[in-house]
């Protein structure tokens, strides 16, 4: 019998379940289709869309995250009935929850959803950095566009070619979770999640602890898990609700079951009494565990008469173990050649090293000994696979992923004798390096994407082959086995990277066998005199192999046949670096036994000391400070190892390096101390040791923040709180005049914000922008804090040095809640900043709607105008902001007002290409004909620009394309000054006249010469232009172009039949005109003899 299970729905809840996987999806079923309701929603909120292309967000969701829940969560889904699961949200427990309030009010609309399903058999991609990045992932998947976080770490990892850390993935989720009105996370089956443990990898990098900073961030967390040694506690008022699987939803699916089995149907549904008493008995045999009722069921299923029916029903079982007892004789009562297969079946899922899918596990079954191909008729159906099981593995319909029925059955398979075929781990391993030896292989890696992608189509096992077929070896003692791998990996048709061009070229077999820890097949390598310090196209040996995983016997077998302990890879590491950084203390302690470079550093300037102290390896970094590592040691940042481990909060490790006297004060070389990186992450313990250590509390680190801004920045309460205790200055300011309350205010940290104005922080400070903490709360858009601030006196009506006020600073970056609520404070929302704009006129510049509306609501003048004599009109029109025009006209805007340099709205919408926006104008009544103060009209502002949709559009709605500006310029020749091809094209179908001169007499055949447009000059001449035709001053296009020295129009001007003997009114010619600006080309041209 399975231990109830634990649900967390946090801060205020948590729940017990009795399996992991299935209870807890109903409660989420609409999740499927939040993602929609809430991009519509956001569009809203924040009043703009997206300025990123999809295929842009796209590639950088998959840059975030190796890991998608969506087939998972669509399986367990599936398997949901109607009408169960209701149970659990009428309980009092339930109820009584805050989180209830916010998702009747949010949920579906403005919530932000996120989900992982744990799974024990996937340890390898599920580790926590990975499930961390996940949740990130799929919280800017409903996100409208990118946040800009996001984005910055995006561009910094792929410039920089390097993977996001563990730490700054945390603060993504913090900080993307921030960016919703309420963010929900659910975690399924925690119980089947490992935080390493201090031999595994990076003890810093734990899953649990992150789960307890969301719940404290006022992320509300709904955690499934059976009962765990020590607990699975997320938070002190976390409450506590055991779900068992409910009467109600067995006798669902019980009646579902009988009327699907169509043996079962004919014999039942005409005799009520038998079903009631099969649904009876299988809900009093299950004991509240569903699994066991599904196993009931399909022991049921099997019998063909009433009889046998009602003689099953008495013998059943409500212990676990008997169940499973039954169903392994099931299925040893088949044909001998079914039980072989079900045993194979069962061991494969077993021992595989992660979840095989149907057609990876179809084609490991199909192989045999010396097969050299895949044999087609080998492969059996998938129905079968699962038949011959007897209901001890079922198949997710998504992910198409076969697993055991229950992760108890694994138990009980391992503990109970002839239940799976013998040497397991034989079989699998033949059956791997007979799969990748197949003749197809020896072509090679594959040379494109799309041909892995084929590969990887047509041999499903091939990826598991690849990855794991060493991890099985290595788990035997076969002699044979063991010659099958050195002839595999000896042979020509060892290809390492047969599946991917992104494996490294060169690797040799010696390597692969190092990297699986194969110590006998490394050994028999090295008689047959494999070349010990070979490295491959990235500088890894052997020895690196070894080193990095850990294998002691193997590594020191290496050394002793001369692998070379300082060989660099072309990173900079050596064998050392690698083991230090992984933990592997043995590892190091055997290189460094063996002249190690300890002091050696990568192309990052880190020595094996910094990285070893960064991970957390206490006793790795004991053996290095011992044996001589220089802990004074900088990287190329300027940071120590101290610096290192502080940021990551090892304790120990910074405890041991000060005791070896490593320097506290140094700064890196953005100039911050171990100090700061401590209170920056959160480490209240290691801040604690640092000050205790007479760590300089008012350090300044380059941008003249202190500890205090940096711990107050991030949110950390409890940093902070020790820090003051120290008499840390919290009136002290940074380089750009803020305060830790202006870092905590600009973060939305309520509860810091909360603790620093009740120790004395002041909040009428200002910035050196004159900016207050209220400023920065309202243009971040955290309400709590911006209510807080009012609360705790806060001016709304201040203004910074520009003018602008808190209001102005939350409507121009679209925050509908803050400016209602710092409305309600009374303020006057027709105050103007230094540019005489209003927040009206932000709201509308930058696209927000729902402020925009907002604001008029309480009155705003529509028609107001800033210092240039623009309206809230005239810069939305600019922008290109179709809803926010659309309104203001609504509400009675003048489409006709003019700036200060009479345009029009029409005019600064044409004039930016806002196609859209000016139809929409034109259609609520703006005058295509009317013209600025330099008598230009929309069609000019157009045609300058190049904008040919919108000079099309303003034609068609009758704009006149021979009308003149003040200097006399038509809209062609403002396109051909400024080189617009498409848009002279366009104007010339309107039978424009090309030979008009402006003011000063020139034609757009003079414009275009003198700057150059060899292509406009074409155009022109080719339809009429005439080339020697003068300006005032007497000057031809030649005369023109021969000044500038513009070779290549002369040329063609010259080729078109111009007069190069013609003097302008001064009685120069085109070839005077250029000796005397020094454009000897264009000389040469004029005049060869010269």
């Amino acid at each position: 019998m399975s231990k109830p299970d634990e649900e967390y729905l946090g801060p205020a809840k948590q729940q017990k379940t009795e399996q992991g996987g299935s209870e807890f999806s109903g409660s989420i079923s609409t999740t499927g289709n939040i993602k929609q309701g809430n991009r519509f929603y956001y569009q809203s909120y924040l009043g703009t869309e997206s300025d990123d292309p999809s295929s842009k967000k796209q590639e950088i969701l998959n840059w975030l995250s190796p890991l998608s829940f969506k087939d998972k969560h669509a399986d367990e889904l599936s398997k949901c009935l109607p009408d169960t699961g209701n149970w659990f949200f009428e309980k009092g427990e339930f109820k009584k929850s805050n989180v209830v309030r916010h998702l009747e009010k949010h949920f579906g609309d403005t919530a932000g959803i996120a989900y992982v399903y744990c799974d024990n058999k996937d340890r390898e991609q599920q580790t926590a950095k990975n499930l961390i990045s996940s949740l990130t992932c799929q919280l800017v998947e409903q996100y409208v566009g990118i946040p800009p976080e996001v984005k910055k770490s995006y561009i910094n990892c792929t410039t920089e070619r390097k993977s996001l850390p563990f730490e700054d993935h945390v603060e993504l989720l913090l900080s993307v979770s921030r960016r919703f009105p309420r963010t929900f996370i659910i975690v399924d089956a925690m119980d089947e999640y490992s935080d390493p443990d201090n031999q595994g990898a990076r003890k810093s990098e734990r899953f649990l602890p992150v789960l307890q900073t969301l719940g404290a961030s006022r992320v509300s967390l709904f955690v499934t898990s059976r009962l765990l040694e020590g607990g699975c506690q997320l938070s002190e008022d976390a409450v506590s609700v055991e779900i068992l699987a409910h009467d109600s939803d067995i006798k669902t699916y019980l009646d579902a079951r009988l009327k699907e089995e169509s043996d079962l149907r004919d014999l039942v549904l005409s005799n009520e009494l038998l079903k009631k008493e099969i649904i009876e008995m299988i809900c009093i045999k299950s004991r509240n565990v569903f699994v066991h009722a599904r196993m009931h069921m399909d022991n049921l299923a099997t019998q063909t008469s009433v009889r046998e029916i009602r003689e099953l029903l008495h013998d059943l079982s409500d212990v676990e173990k008997v169940i499973y007892e039954d169903a392994i004789e099931r299925v040893n009562l088949q044909q001998p050649k079914h039980v072989k297969l079900a045993k194979e079946v069962l061991t494969w899922i077993s021992f595989a090293k992660r979840p095989l899918n149907v057609e990876e596990l179809r084609h490991a079954l199909a192989v045999r000994p010396r097969d050299s191909s895949l044999v087609q008729e080998g492969l059996r159906d998938k129905n079968r696979l699962v038949d011959v099981c007897k209901g001890l593995v079922v198949v997710d319909k998504e992910s198409e992923t076969i697993r055991l029925v229950h992760s108890t059955l694994q138990k009980y398979l391992n503990d109970v004798p002839g239940t799976l075929i013998p040497e397991p781990e034989v079989i699998i391993s033949q059956t791997c390096l007979t799969y990748l030896s197949f003749e197809v292989f020896e072509e090679g890696y594959c040379a494109s994407e799309p041909q892995r992608v084929d590969r990887l189509r047509q041999f499903p096992f091939l990826d598991y082959a690849t990855h794991h077929w060493g991890h099985h070896l290595r788990e035997t003692s076969d002699k044979e086995l063991n010659l099958l791998a050195l002839k595999f990996l000896e042979g020509s048709k060892y290809q390492p990277h047969c599946y991917s061009q992104q494996f490294p070229k060169g690797v040799s077999g010696l390597q692969i066998a190092a990297y699986f820890g194969l110590k006998e097949i490394v050994n028999l390598l090295l008689l047959r005199d494999a070349k010990v310090n070979a490295a491959d196209s990235h500088g890894w040996t052997a020895l690196h192999r070894a080193a990095e995983k850990g294998y002691e016997a193997v590594v020191r077998l290496l050394v002793e046949k001369g692998a070379d302990v300082t060989a660099k890879d072309k990173s900079g590491w050596t064998a050392l670096h690698r083991a230090a950084e992984k933990g592997h203390t043995a590892v190091a302690r055997l290189l460094v036994g063996n002249r190690a470079d300890i002091n050696a550093r990568d192309i990052s300037g880190l020595t094996a000391l910094h990285r070893a102290a960064e991970k957390g390896y206490e006793a790795v970094v004991r053996l290095l400070v011992e044996n001589g590592a220089n802990i004074a040691a900088k990287d190329r940042s300027e940071s120590t190892a101290l610096h290192r481990a502080a940021e990551k909060g090892h304790k120990e490790i910074v405890e041991l390096l000060v005791y070896e006297k490593a320097d506290i004060s140094i700064h890196d070389i953005a100039g911050s101390t171990a100090l700061h990186r401590a209170a920056e992450k959160g480490h209240k313990e290691v801040v604690q040791l640092l000050v205790y250590k007479k760590a300089d509390i008012e350090a300044k680190d380059g941008s003249g923040r202190t500890a205090l801004h940096r711990a107050a920045g991030k949110g950390h309460k409890e940093v902070v709180l020790s820090l003051v205790r120290e008499k840390a200055d919290i009136t002290a300011k940074d380089g750009s005049g803020r305060t830790a309350l202006h870092r905590a205010a600009e973060s939305g940290h309520e509860i810091v914000v909360r603790l620093l104005i009740e120790i004395g922080a002041q909040v009428a400070a200002q910035d050196i922008s004159g900016r207050t903490a209220l400023h920065r709360a309202a243009e971040s858009g955290h309400e709590t804090v911006v209510r807080l601030l009012v609360e705790k006196g806060a001016e709304v009506a201040a203004q910074d040095i520009s003018g602008s006020t808190a209001l102005q600073r939350a409507a121009e970056n679209g925050h509908e809640v803050v400016a209602r609520l710092l409305m309600e404070e009374g303020p006057d929302i027709a105050v103007e900043d230094g540019s005489g704009w209003m927040a009206l006129h932000r709201a509308a510049e930058v696209g927000h709607p729902a402020v925009v509306r907002l604001l008029l609501e309480k009155g705003v003048n529509i028609a107001a105008k800033d210092r240039s004599e623009s309206t809230a009109l005239h810069r939305a029109a600019e922008n290109g902001h179709e809803a926010v025009v659309q309104l203001l006209v609504e509400e009675g805007a003048a489409v006709a007002a003019k700036d200060g340099s009479g345009r029009t709205a029409l005019h600064r919408a044409a004039e930016s290409g806002h196609e859209i926006v000016v139809r929409l104008l034109i259609e609520t009544g703006a005058q295509v004909a009317a013209q600025d103060r330099s008598g230009r009209t929309a069609l000019h502002s157009a045609a300058e620009k190049g904008h040919e949709a919108v000079a099309r559009l303003l034609m068609k709605e009758g704009a006149d394309a021979s009308a003149r500006d003040g200097s006399g310029r038509k809209a062609l020749y403002r396109a051909a000054e400024k080189g617009h091809e498409a848009v002279v094209r366009l104007l010339m179908e309107e039978r424009v006249d090309i030979l008009v001169t402006d003011g000063s007499g020139r034609t757009a055949l003079h414009r275009v010469a003198e700057k150059g447009y060899e292509a406009m000059v074409r155009l022109l001449v080719e339809n009429g232009a005439d080339i020697m035709v003068t300006d005032g001053s007497g000057s031809t296009a030649l005369h023109r172009a021969a000044e500038k020295g513009h070779e290549a129009v002369a040329r063609l001007l010259v080729e078109k039949g111009a007069n190069i003997a013609a003097q302008d009114g001064s009685g120069r010619t085109a070839l005077q005109r250029a000796v005397e600006k020094g454009h000897k080309a264009v000389v040469r041209l004029l005049n060869p003899d010269l």
